[in-house]
């Protein structure tokens, strides 16, 4: 790909508007370059980078330890870049979203409303101290609270 279309130069565009809205490049400069050099070599010189190329770069040629969620972050970010430069670059194409699978994490186990009232009440007949009816109540809440997510900060507060 020649630098007739100047990527380059929307590569540092890109960089630019990301910077000053607060974004941090972190890796994504690196992986952005390594696009960029990737279709280079696979585009025709004044073409624009098609939404295959992106694909092709983020799963084909990923890092040998890299895994699925590693390549669908690698199409992410080109993604990124891509539709950023299909808006001055007519022709360029962005990949859809949900292309190359990520690492999908497993659904929480959520406390019943019977199961809860039994676990706390079952603190309380252990001797009828108030304090474990107290306990049992807050870690329920911080287990089970009204999103039903674990709030492991809430969990090292009780805990210390």
């Amino acid at each position: 790909m020649s630098d007739d279309i100047g990527f380059g130069r929307h590569l540092k565009g890109y960089l630019a508007i990301r910077d000053a809205l607060g974004l941090a490049a972190g890796t994504r400069a690196h992986l952005l370059r390594s696009f960029l050099d990737y279709a280079r070599g696979v585009t025709a010189p004044g073409m624009p980078i098609r939404a295959t190329t992106a694909v092709a770069w983020a799963g084909d040629h990923a890092p040998l330890g890299c895994g699925d969620a590693g390549k669908a972050h690698r199409l992410m970010v080109a993604r990124g870049f891509l539709a950023y430069l299909s808006a001055v670059v007519p022709g360029t194409e962005v990949p859809p979203y949900g292309l190359l699978a990520s690492h999908r994490r497993r659904r929480p186990y959520i406390f019943s409303p019977p199961r809860r009232a039994k676990w706390i009440w079952g603190f309380s007949a252990e001797g009828s101290n108030p304090i474990c009816l107290c306990l049992g109540a807050s870690v329920m809440l911080l287990f089970d609270g009204p999103t039903g997510r674990v709030a492991r900060s809430g969990i090292a507060a009780v805990g210390k």
